[in-house]
């Protein structure tokens, strides 16, 4: 049966201590997703390695190969606010755990958690997943979405830069492909996918079938049978732990978070 005790964490309240982030503008003010640059750091840190040695790494070693330290701090800053960067966050700390479950789709995987930590990304998605597979997809039409969410708030210079982000970090994800004029495409949606994205959603206060209908399971742009098919897959692997009884399904993500992150979460 579904947890009956009372939440602190309201359903849909994104909560900052869980790691997510409502600031109007994120790293995608300069840079796209970075995924390759994560990865880079994932493969250089163990999961617990603490705020200070991901900065000393990107702005001191360049371990990014970037050429100014202007361009590094700032590649630092925004892959800070993409991530976190931090295992006391609980959002980053899944991410790094489903990363290491996973022999590919990293791009994605980092998309979602950018999508829980960047406001202009999620209020500009319907634009891409309201297209069908082979539609077209222009800057301009992004730079429009933008506008009609920000209004007047930004430059043209900085939706134009935004715009250009936005739609290399859905590339990278798999929703598009193409220079110039994209095209919509299908992302490859694997278990461990459908099990990030209902971590998200129980970090975001929700519980049970209701989890398939939010915004974090929508993003995979995939029916909520094939989401279920997937999600049991991931139960089955260990990943994550499902349970279904008399109509009700229960999940469960053991070891993903502390007691005191848990006691949050249901009261």
């Amino acid at each position: 049966m579904e947890h009956s005790a009372t939440q602190i964490i309201e359903r849909g309240s994104m909560p900052e201590r869980m790691g997510f982030s409502k600031s109007q503008l994120g790293g995608h003010r300069a840079r796209s997703i970075m995924s390759k640059e994560l990865a880079l750091l994932f493969s250089a840190f163990p999961e617990d390695a603490p705020p200070a040695a991901y900065r000393e790494a990107v702005v001191n070693l360049n371990v990014l190969g970037k050429r100014t330290a202007s361009n590094r701090k700032y590649s630092y800053e925004c892959l800070k606010d993409f991530y976190a960067l931090d295992p006391s966050v609980p959002l980053f700390r899944g991410l790094r755990r489903i990363w290491k479950n996973a022999s590919d789709g990293h791009a994605l995987l980092a998309f979602q958690a950018a999508y829980a930590r960047d406001s202009i990304v999620r209020q500009t998605a319907s634009l891409v997943l309201s297209k069908k597979p082979g539609m077209s997809h222009s800057r301009a039409e992004m730079e429009l979405a933008i506008r009609e969410q920000t209004g007047s708030k930004y430059s043209d210079t900085m939706v134009c830069s935004l715009a250009k982000n936005l739609n290399s970090s859905w590339t990278q994800a798999g929703y598009l492909a193409g220079r110039g004029i994209k095209k919509r495409i299908e992302p490859d949606i694997q278990q461990h996918h459908v099990a990030f994205a209902l971590f998200i959603a129980h970090l975001d206060g929700w519980r049970g079938l209701s989890m398939f209908d939010t915004p974090w399971l929508r993003l995979l742009d995939r029916p909520k049978d094939e989401l279920l098919r997937l999600a049991e897959g991931a139960s089955r692997s260990g990943i994550i732990r499902m349970m279904a009884s008399g109509g009700v399904i229960e999940i469960r993500f053991p070891g993903w978070l502390t007691i005191e992150e848990e006691a949050l979460l249901y009261g």
